[in-house]
């Protein structure tokens, strides 16, 4: 019998560890991924992709956000894309090397690498 109350007792710890992880994972994460923004590019005339001065990396490269399925739902996922510049000024900069569907990663709150899961800042 007191088998069976310790198997039982394990069993209701192991549940109520699975609940708390799939209710507060995404609260979690949030406070442990980097928060970063984004925006989708406005295309030019020139067949460029125009986006703020600040999506751009030293390397002449971007992050987009990729939705990835995970266990608990779709996570964020950042990919480094090399693009090629066409123009800049102080605030803008147009390239190519993007898709009009592509969500650019404008600003972030840390170090960025790429394959990272990241979380939206809101």
């Amino acid at each position: 019998m007191d088998n069976r109350k310790s198997l039982v007792k394990v069993t209701l710890v192991f549940a109520a560890v699975v609940l708390l992880i799939t209710f507060f994972s995404s609260s979690v994460l949030y406070f442990v991924s980097p928060k970063v923004l984004a925006s989708r590019a406005i295309m030019d005339m020139d067949g460029g992709a125009i986006l703020p001065l600040t999506a751009l990396l030293c390397d002449d490269s971007v992050f987009i956000l990729r939705t990835k399925s995970g266990f608990f739902g779709d996570i964020l996922i950042l990919e480094q894309r090399y693009v090629t510049v066409l123009w800049s000024n102080e605030t803008n900069v147009s390239v190519i090397g993007l898709n009009h569907d592509d969500l650019v990663v404008t600003g972030w709150d840390r170090e960025l690498r790429d394959g990272q899961r990241v979380m939206l800042q809101v």
